[in-house]
């Protein structure tokens, strides 16, 4: 069976699209998001340099999820899940 090349061309495009729908469906990022508890990680009495200038001595930083939350000093520390 011939195809001809334009239709040889559509049909690779056409099975080019459903692989990637497959891999947006099961392999997104938010696809475990909702089944796993949030996490927060606290570096504390950190010399933290920040991007203004300003150096924080003592800081300290928390990141929640994956990404930073808070910086500074005299933060709250996240409490672990049991606490």
């Amino acid at each position: 069976m011939n195809l001809g090349p334009t239709r040889a061309r559509l049909l690779c495009l056409l099975c080019l699209l459903c692989f990637i729908s497959f891999l947006y469906l099961f392999i997104s990022p938010n696809a475990g998001a909702q089944s796993q508890p949030p996490t927060a990680y606290a570096i504390t009495h950190a010399k933290i340099f920040t991007l203004a200038g300003n150096t924080i001595e003592d800081g300290t930083l928390i990141i929640r999820d994956g990404k930073i939350a808070a910086v500074g000093a005299g933060l709250d520390i996240p409490r672990a899940p049991g606490d």
